[in-house]
């Protein structure tokens, strides 16, 4: 991963999931500790399907819990250093900042992508732009594999995020205000 779709800033990375499409281990890693706290907050666990996490200053990754014991007995990380990942809780969020952002900008692409007819009409021009120029070669006929739940439109979406993530990050407005109703 070049950039993850919905962490408005420069992280990079990998994934790994198994065939049914359920997690195994990510990585991420960025110089900005803002950044990877917004990125590993982004995962959530749950009974059905813990998931646990060990972090340095600069990187984590986040585990299931079989690829989390494999790491433990092949010695690559220690056992003390891994911890649960929470469930998530109904947080109070700003009402925009980079993360609410950041977010607009996701579900965003995935409507401009998916159902191009419903695009909101009070869009600011500097988004709007961002997002054809990013993504206004992606089409989902063109591709099998481009379905709106599958990991590997994740994967190319999110690595086509990088320009938003940075409009998100240093304050830009999604909407035109002057055009709300």
């Amino acid at each position: 991963m070049r950039s993850d779709l919905g962490v408005p800033g420069k992280i990079t990375g990998y994934d790994c999931y198994n065939d049914a499409e359920q997690l195994e281990y990510i990585y991420r890693t960025s110089n900005d500790a803002t950044i990877l706290s917004i990125s590993m907050d982004s995962w959530i666990s749950s009974t059905d399907f813990p998931l646990y996490i060990s972090q340095s200053n600069d990187s984590y990754i986040i585990a299931n819990e079989d690829k989390k014991n494999e790491l433990i007995d092949s010695g690559l990380i220690r056992s003390k250093s891994f911890a649960a990942v929470p469930s998530r809780s109904s947080e109070a969020w700003d009402t925009y900042g980079p993360l609410v952002c950041a977010q607009y900008a996701e579900a965003l692409v995935y409507t401009f992508i998916f159902h191009r007819e419903e695009l909101p009409q009070n869009l600011s021009s500097e988004f709007l732009r961002l997002l054809t120029e990013n993504y206004g070669d992606v089409e989902p006929g063109t591709n099998p594999s481009l379905r709106e739940t599958s990991l590997a439109t994740r994967a190319l979406l999110g690595n086509k995020s990088e320009s938003l993530n940075t409009f998100c990050q240093n304050g830009g407005e999604i909407f035109d205000n002057a055009t709300e109703n």
